[in-house]
């Protein structure tokens, strides 16, 4: 295409001006953490440990919100009823696991200077294999999920600007930005632009429930048309990829928010906290933050009703109705919004990712004696191959769609889980037995996902942790006569006491959200103004865990004076 011929498209659509001014602001950020940055690994990969309470929610909620939150849940109301609609129970659960197994983390990196997720396997275990393995585990299920973060963001692009830019060019485009804003500011360039990425992110959910909503005459009259068109849509699918529906809804509950904790960018941004009482209100902020998927899920009703025969695949009805049904502008902004879901969790995952082989492959075993200048030339070189390898996987590879690319990659790094408590609770673990179990848990995720003999009652990576976790404190016992050692760092005053509202919601959230009553209430067929009371009964649990985290957050208050 001709320059005058873009220009004159851009005259006659802002659109594409907001989009290109999207991709802009990021490496004006970068630029300005370049100016509060000093060239150590501290600063590039930790933020010199400075993160205060807002910084860190906000990169924590951009990163943790990818193109599975925007896309994909959308895609799934779409698809698959009220399945995502337990996205309000893991949300919750990814915050209260934050603050119980975060905070015990940060206070022996304190101690112990780590600086990476394997720093803390190699002090607890002292095993260079389960060291290998889990490096291994780490970046071989990021990048994937890299590649399919850039899948998501470029055909939206692609199909906003009517093909003007190809999704293999806004792909690269915006690979390009987020490695020069990186390479500007490291973790805290990071942090800032992700900052802008949650309000998007978050504002962009709940603007698309209440467009397409107010189509379709209202939340009542979406459920009441939906119940005629599509009534299938108004309840739990039967199996879903080889697993029973509510064995699946159960999966989502456990894997999402475990699978996510032992994400590499997730312990990044733990060791780079600056004060523990950012744990005490993680829980409650994340779970507030979390009625955004009340948008999705009006929107993924709303369009099974204006277009319940999309004829293309399902990750892309959302953008598909953003250009059909919104005006120009507007349907920028939403793209830009889905965008920032894309961004934010890409732009954690190749910094983290850099971050492990840079600090315990290349430092480690090639660099011991490098300066600090020479291992951060090292880790953008890293930023640029691994962004390489995700663009050509993306180019080359045969991904699937958003959700079960997300999904396979929280099973298998979710068996990460069982050594990292294990760890935790003790000053020494055993490093056979978190090596066998980790090794057993991985292959038994991976043969069951891809091998299905018959329909399992729960996914494959449950069934993988289950043995995973049974190898690895059974073999502890055998090979050590106990099942755990003392804790490495004493007790914490009143953390038993304190911890009771967390306690009671991680209880509310398997008993109710995960338990047999999700089954009844699904085959009842109840509904109050046309809504399914599945609908009502899950809304209603969030409803009472936010409240109960708002009041571990004020338990905890104050806890920095023990």
């Amino acid at each position: 295409m001709s320059i005058s011929a873009l220009f004159q498209l851009i005259q006659a659509n802002g659109s594409l001006i907001i989009i290109l001014i999207f991709a802009g602001i990021p490496l004006l950020i970068g630029s300005a953490a370049a100016n509060r940055s000093v060239s150590t690994i501290s600063d590039f990969f930790l933020c010199n440990r400075s993160l205060g309470t807002a910084l860190s929610f906000c990169t924590i909620y951009a990163t943790w919100w990818s193109s599975f939150a925007f896309l994909g849940s959308t895609s799934s109301f779409y698809t698959q009823g009220p399945l995502y609609w337990i996205a309000l129970g893991w949300n919750v659960l990814f915050g209260i696991l934050f603050c119980v197994f975060g905070k015990p983390l940060w206070l022996q990196s304190q101690h112990r200077g780590y600086r990476t997720p394997i720093d803390f396997f190699h002090d607890k275990y002292h095993s260079r294999h389960l060291d290998m393995a889990a490096i291994a585990l780490m970046v071989g299920l990021s990048i994937p999920y890299i590649s399919v973060q850039f899948l998501g963001g470029g055909i939206i692009i692609e199909m906003a600007t009517n093909g003007l830019i190809p999704w293999r060019i806004s792909a690269l485009l915006f690979f390009l930005v987020m490695i020069l804003y990186i390479w500007s500011g490291g973790l805290r360039a990071i942090a800032w632009t992700d900052s802008l990425y949650s309000v998007l992110i978050f504002a962009g959910m709940l603007l698309i429930g209440i467009l397409f909503v107010h189509m379709t005459g209202g939340v009542e009259a979406t459920f009441a048309k939906l119940s005629k068109v599509r009534p299938e849509s108004l309840h739990l699918p039967d199996v879903v990829d080889g697993t029973l529906g509510a064995g699946f809804w159960f999966s989502l509950l456990v894997i999402m928010p475990l699978g996510e904790l032992m994400m590499p960018q997730i312990w990044i941004r733990t060791y780079a906290v600056k004060e523990r009482r950012t744990f005490h209100i993680m829980p409650f902020l994340l779970s507030i933050a979390t009625l955004a998927y009340l948008g999705t899920m009006l929107a993924g009703n709303a369009a099974a009703v204006l277009e319940p025969d999309y004829p293309g695949a399902s990750d892309y009805i959302l953008p598909a109705m953003l250009i059909k049904y919104l005006p120009p502008v507007l349907m920028a902004f939403i793209i830009c919004c889905a965008a920032a879901a894309c961004l934010s969790t890409a732009n954690s995952q190749l910094h983290s990712i850099s971050e492990i082989l840079t600090l315990d492959i290349y430092k480690r075993y090639f660099g011991r004696k490098a300066p600090e200048k020479h291992l951060i030339l090292v880790a953008k070189g890293f930023i640029l191959v691994i962004a390489a390898l995700a663009y050509l996987l993306l180019l080359f590879g045969n991904l699937s769609t958003i959700f079960q690319t997300a999904f396979l990659a929280f099973s298998g790094v979710i068996q990460l889980a069982v050594p990292a408590v294990g760890g935790l609770l003790q000053k020494r673990g055993d490093a056979r037995s978190a090596l066998t179990g980790l090794l057993t848990g991985l292959a038994v995720t991976f043969l069951f996902s891809f091998w299905k003999p018959f329909v399992f009652p729960v996914s494959p990576g449950i069934i993988g942790l289950v043995c995973n976790a049974g190898l690895y404190f059974g073999m502890s016992v055998k090979r050590r006569g106990k099942l755990l050692e003392r804790k490495a760092y004493g007790k914490m005053p009143g953390w038993k006491a304190k911890m009771k509202p967390l306690w009671i919601a991680i209880i509310i959230c398997f008993l109710l959200m995960g338990g047999p009553l999700i089954i009844l209430l699904d085959h009842s067929g109840i509904s109050i103004a046309h809504i399914p009371i599945l609908y009502l009964f899950v809304f209603a649990l969030w409803i009472a865990l936010c409240i109960l985290t708002f009041i571990g957050w004020r338990m905890r208050w104050g806890d920095e004076k023990e």
